[in-house]
């Protein structure tokens, strides 16, 4: 009965990436294949930090995945907050819908759209330089796409996270005050100083 699943599980994610790691260590030949092709062992890796532009792009990568995550995570929040102070649970998930579906949309679409959109010849904006070949507006234009497409999960985490809280702060609110109004009770059956005891109490 579990072998099906484990079968799945082995033929999408293990063996992906059991090739995957084998590939860093052999000289792959297409018509080979991964496991047909020659063992180099560290060599691939002894050449790629051998690289002179090896620690620039490493800095450029992280930089960009660092800013990546602040610039998301701020976003989301913000958008968390705000659809949290949304009442009609139906408009809060149109709009969740509506950060989740770039999500599903392929990054090579994103990409081409954005090439299209900042081209200097086909761009609907009046752009007078290739931008996308400057250092500083090619990161602002990756942050932007990224945004765009992998909001919507966070924005989705956040959310949850908020309404969880209320929900838990409402919980606790009622709880208390059914817990003061208890003891209130049990105080004001105690005798005849109740007058007393209800204005200490309030």
């Amino acid at each position: 009965m579990a072998f099906l699943p484990l079968l799945l599980i082995f033929l999408l994610k293990m063996f992906p990436l059991i090739a995957g790691v084998r590939m860093a260590f052999t000289d792959v030949k297409p018509f080979k294949g991964i496991f047909g092709s020659e063992w180099t062992g560290w060599a691939n890796f002894e050449a790629l930090f051998g690289m002179p532009e090896f620690v620039s792009v490493l800095g450029n990568t992280l930089a960009i995945k660092l800013s990546y995550m602040a610039v998301v995570g701020t976003v989301s929040l913000v958008l968390a907050i705000a659809l949290s102070g949304i009442q009609s649970a139906r408009l809060r998930n149109a709009f969740v819908l509506l950060f989740l579906v770039p999500y599903f949309i392929p990054s090579t679409v994103f990409a081409d759209v954005a090439a299209y959109l900042l081209s200097l010849k086909q761009s609907v904006f009046s752009i007078d330089s290739l931008l996308l070949a400057d250092p500083a507006y090619f990161r602002l234009v990756v942050y932007l796409l990224e945004a765009l497409k992998t909001c919507g999960i966070p924005v989705l985490l956040a959310l949850a996270a908020i309404r969880a809280y209320q929900s838990d702060h409402r919980i606790c609110s009622r709880l208390y005050q059914e817990e003061a109004r208890r003891e209130l009770r049990r105080l004001l059956e105690r005798g005849p100083h109740r007058t007393e005891i209800l204005l200490n109490v309030v």
